[in-house]
């Protein structure tokens, strides 16, 4: 069991030093802003390009179920929630979309970069992570935006997403990796020395944000924690256990589904205007939830 929480507190820690940094006057939102930028865009990138490239090319092979699961996970459960909110709770077409993202989507790029490498290795941890930038960023995200945009198309949307170097970066390892072109001898020290911040500045930009941002606790935000945080990955561990699948397979879908609600919902709010604070709650109360509930399905796995 202690093993279990170390990773917890690792994870609170960082995120509570956060917090008091901002509250102390050292950070504010825009500092707050440049560090999701240097996660993103570099730091986080570059740890998915060098895991996933130095993975033989017949490791990348078995990984086919994880990446089933992972697509089907997010594609049934946008379908779901969204039909839910827009027609079950009438809420508008645009609300909608991004509760059911905050629903439908993990912290997978962002916290599972810090929490993932502690639960199983490194490498594992950056095809898991490679992967699911993939679909959310070629599927779910830009699907999210057309609902909230109409006018912009999702194929427009889908063609940006190339840009963005959490896509281009798992494509461009998946391919080297594929061809067999090894490593740099050099070249992954040079990776890994940058990638590896990744988790630690992802955490402490959380306690930041909790910091910053005026929180909101109401029955829209409780339900979208629950069905995030308890819901989807319970209701996973229950349907793959009844089909008896490998238990490292249900370990990695579990742990990385019940990882709390995105960032990119709130993000998208902000820009648009829409529900900003309920959006906002939503991941900051799943994140803060998380602890407890990660907790939880480590032990049931």
């Amino acid at each position: 069991m202690g093993i279990l929480v170390i990773p917890i507190l690792a994870v609170l820690g960082t995120i509570i030093l956060g917090y008091f940094a901002a509250r102390h006057g050292d950070f504010d939102e825009a500092d707050n802003k440049q560090l999701a930028k240097l996660t993103m865009k570099y730091a986080l990138p570059l740890s998915i390009f060098i895991g996933i490239w130095e993975t033989p090319r017949g490791q990348l092979s078995q990984y086919g179920p994880l990446a089933f699961w992972i697509l089907a996970t997010m594609v049934v459960a946008f379908a779901i929630f969204f039909f839910y909110y827009r027609y079950g709770m009438k809420i508008e077409q645009s609300g909608s979309a991004l509760l059911t993202l905050s629903v439908a989507n993990a912290s997978v790029p962002f916290i599972g970069s810090a929490l993932l490498p502690i639960v199983f290795s490194a490498k594992v941890s950056a095809i898991i992570i490679g992967i699911y930038a993939l679909f959310s960023n070629l599927i779910t995200i830009p699907l999210a935006l057309a609902l909230v945009d109409k006018q912009s198309s999702i194929a427009r949307k889908i063609v940006d997403t190339f840009k963005n170097p959490l896509v281009f970066a798992p494509f461009a390892a998946f391919f080297l990796s594929f061809l067999g072109i090894p490593v740099p001898a050099h070249a992954e020290i040079i990776f890994l020395a940058f990638g590896k911040a990744a988790s630690g500045i992802a955490l402490f930009s959380i306690g930041i944000t909790l910091f910053t941002n005026r929180v909101v606790f109401n029955k829209l935000v409780a339900q979208t924690v629950v069905f995030h945080n308890i819901a989807i990955p319970g209701l996973l561990l229950a349907v793959m256990s009844l089909l008896n699948l490998p238990h490292d397979l249900i370990k990695m879908i579990v742990i990385t589904m019940a990882l709390p609600s995105p960032a990119m919902p709130v993000t998208i709010a902000i820009r648009y205007r829409i529900r900003e604070a309920t959006i906002a709650s939503t991941q900051l109360i799943s994140t803060i939830a998380s602890a407890f509930t990660i907790y939880l399905f480590m032990l049931l796995v």
